[in-house]
């Protein structure tokens, strides 16, 4: 499915592993705000049928390539349609559509970036994070699904992620630059499947290692 020439304040995009039972409802509403792109990470179930059918963008990986490889592709596709803003959230339904319309409210009214937070975290080392955060930059969720990115304010050369930090390299970047990131109460919902990167100790490790990988490139280590 393509949209060559369609020009589009907002994008959404919705990362998605075998997410068949509720990628079509996040999708019904979700277009309501803009251009929906489905990144679909090679799932086994129907995600990419039901997507298309429920009139989004889908771009199928052959292969799984990983929740931040997901949405780098996202973006790419964001700014392919010509879009001026885009919205990360998650295919399993946590994110509520009156969260969503507060996060693209905040883009269209001037923020560099928005960051959902939410009202619950699943993980020990997103509790641990979010203290972290609060104590260094204010940012009390950095690894909420639910983000808003004004694209003009972030290079198109500068990768999305390229340490692996679970989405927080951008947010990272524009905390170094002093750019303008508002925060929104989000109430999330009951998942109705397994948590993507689920609640073991390596889940946990991965989470703290981005926290690091935060510090390091918010300090400019590396460039």
């Amino acid at each position: 499915m393509t949209h060559e020439g369609t020009r589009n304040p907002m994008a959404l995009v919705i990362p998605a592993f075998n997410e068949a039972a509720t990628i079509a409802s996040v999708i019904a509403w979700a277009r309501e705000f803009g251009q929906v792109i489905v990144v679909d990470d090679a799932s086994r179930d129907a995600t990419s049928d039901l997507a298309a059918r429920a009139g989004a963008q889908v771009l199928r990986s052959a292969t799984n390539r990983g929740y931040e490889a997901s949405l780098a592709a996202g973006f790419e596709a964001a700014r392919a349609i010509g879009a001026r803003y885009c919205v990360t959230l998650d295919a399993d339904g946590q994110h509520p559509r009156e969260a969503v319309a507060a996060v693209c409210e905040g883009l269209r009214g001037g923020a560099d970036m928005v960051v959902g937070v939410r009202d619950r975290r699943q993980r020990l080392a997103e509790h641990v994070a979010a203290g972290c955060s609060r104590l260094l930059w204010g940012i009390a969720d950095p690894f909420s699904g639910l983000k808003g990115y004004r694209l003009e304010s972030f290079d198109a050369r500068e990768p999305f992620d390229r340490h692996r930090m679970v989405g927080t390299e951008l947010l990272a970047r524009c905390l170094r630059r002093k750019g303008r990131v508002l925060q929104v109460p989000i109430s999330t919902r009951e998942r109705l499947d397994a948590p993507r990167f689920g609640s073991s100790l390596r889940a946990n490790l991965r989470l703290l290692r981005a926290l690091a990988w935060m510090v390091l490139v918010y300090a400019g280590i590396p460039s």
